[in-house]
């Protein structure tokens, strides 16, 4: 197949940081959680000691020497720690940075979400589970094998586990949502920018910027942009870069 590329093609940089004005976040990181009984650390992981024992693959077993290892440790662990009180007339979300490889989410004993992916952020809402004081996060991760999680193995460790950062974050309850992150669409050669955010229970709303002649971003020239957008008394800026990149038929 002959393809030729003769137009440049613009991509827009997604928000590279969201800088909310109203929202209080809280680092759920540190001490203060128990892993199956045990006081732990988050960033926690089980498999600290195998990732790099040098026990590699049993003989004749295909796979590499981290997750297909003899000692390479695969299980279900409960996480919990206690939640500070809530606030009247404000909305409470989780974020997680990363969870291996699957994470099941309770407050006070009831379901607020799950989910699957050991490599991305994910933010639950817990509002509706919440009471006035003694609440308790419950978080069930999951690094068993399942050929239906990719990736299934790699000559890298995956660490099973809370393994990442958690924050809670409270909102106004009209705000924009934390659980959609806000994209920012640019067009380098008129200078403007879309900001597209999902403001809670109406859905997405977008807003346009304009920049003039705007600077490219590059490594050697990092120049970012600022747009704030709000939904209520909630206001978040986001910075942003304007750059483009080019197919051609030389490569």
């Amino acid at each position: 197949m002959n393809m030729q590329f003769k137009t440049a093609v613009v991509f827009g940089i997604h928000a590279l940081t969201v800088l909310s004005l109203v929202a209080a976040e809280t680092s759920l990181s540190g001490d203060g959680w128990a892993c199956d009984g045990e006081s732990v650390i988050v960033p926690h992981t089980w498999n600290e000691p195998d990732g790099a024992d040098g026990i590699g693959v049993p003989e004749g077993q295909a796979g590499h020497n981290s997750v297909s290892s003899r000692s390479y440790l695969r299980k279900v662990a409960v996480y919990s720690r206690a939640l500070p009180d809530p606030k009247d007339g404000k909305r409470y979300f989780i974020r997680f940075d990363g969870v291996s490889a699957k994470a099941a989410v309770k407050v006070n004993g009831r379901d607020v979400g799950s989910h699957v992916g050991a490599f991305a952020a994910f933010t639950l809402e817990i509002t509706d589970a919440l009471k006035p004081s003694g609440n308790v996060l419950e978080v069930t991760a999951d690094n068993r094998h399942d050929p239906s999680v990719p990736p299934n193995e790699g000559d890298f460790t995956m660490f099973g586990g809370i393994y990442r950062d958690v924050t809670l974050i409270e909102k106004p309850l009209v705000c924009i949502d934390p659980r959609v992150p806000i994209a920012v669409t640019t067009d380098p050669k008129t200078g403007r920018a879309e900001v597209a955010y999902t403001v809670y229970g109406k859905g997405e709303e977008r807003k346009t910027f304009e920049f003039g002649t705007p600077e490219l971003w590059s490594p050697e020239n990092p120049k970012l942009y600022e747009a704030t957008v709000r939904a209520g008394e909630d206001v978040e800026t986001v910075r942003f870069g304007f750059r483009t990149v080019e197919f051609r038929e030389d490569g």
